[in-house]
């Protein structure tokens, strides 16, 4: 079944068309990896998808909702960790979650339940109670994470996430995620590390010059092909 459905999407900004006509289907189970050189349009897809970024051009549903007509219920489908997430430092891990179940208008014994849940989902139980400022990189990520689930979506977006990350905290992510897909959910990742998009993934697309028009179910090409691109378009800089 089909969760998210980009049709034709463009978006320009300061005159300069960053994603060209981006057409994309994400199916249940799936492990979405967006790979791209840094500049290629990576980040505002994801903020476009997320409904932070307006379109110019296109349409977009996901989970049977359109954001142009349903924004509301399309976003509480969607959850988004940017690559720098944005926490408030001085309050706890636990405040942190409840403060946003208050921002969706969550019913307050189900809020209660959310946050226990997320907590113990991501590995922040123990730790719930510090301060946000005290927390890791990998902590911070996690609290990102549970944020993100808070209003139970079926996709799951994130921007870089395994930037700064250690062994031990990668490969929780990795495993989180995947089990995360395999409940009927899916995930989306950008990524410029093309070992983390063929090895984590089950479908690739690769974004170049604002184009998304080269998809790999079959990872093995990737890696020359990619290459190729990239060294397209930084001549094409030139």
């Amino acid at each position: 079944m089909s969760l998210l459905i980009l049709n034709e999407v463009e978006k320009s900004l300061s005159e300069r068309k960053i994603l060209k006509k981006v057409s994309l289907e994400i199916n249940e189970g799936d492990v979405y990896g967006i790979l791209g050189p840094n500049g290629a349009g990576k980040s505002t897809l994801l903020r476009v998808i997320a409904g932070l970024t307006s379109i110019d051009e296109g349409k977009i549903e996901v989970a049977g909702y359109s954001l142009s007509k349903y924004p509301s219920e399309y976003k509480k489908m969607l959850g988004y960790v940017p690559d720098i997430p944005f926490l408030y430092g001085y309050l706890s891990g636990r405040e942190y979650l409840n403060f946003l179940g208050d921002l969706w208008e969550i019913e307050r014994e189900r809020k209660r339940g959310l946050v226990e849940e997320n907590l113990k989902l991501v590995g922040l139980l123990e730790s719930a109670d510090a301060m946000v400022t005290t927390y890791s990189h990998g902590m911070k990520q996690k609290l990102a994470i549970a944020g993100a689930l808070i209003t139970k979506p079926r996709v799951l977006i994130l921007d870089e996430p395994m930037t700064g990350f250690d062994p031990p905290s990668a490969k929780f992510m990795k495993d989180f995620l995947k089990n995360y897909a395999k409940e009927g959910n899916a995930v989306i990742i950008t990524t410029h590390i093309l070992e983390l998009a063929q090895h984590f993934c089950n479908r690739v697309g690769v974004l170049s010059d604002g184009n998304l028009n080269v998809e790999y179910n079959d990872l093995e090409n990737l890696k020359k092909d990619f290459e190729t691109l990239v060294v397209s378009s930084m001549e094409g800089i030139k």
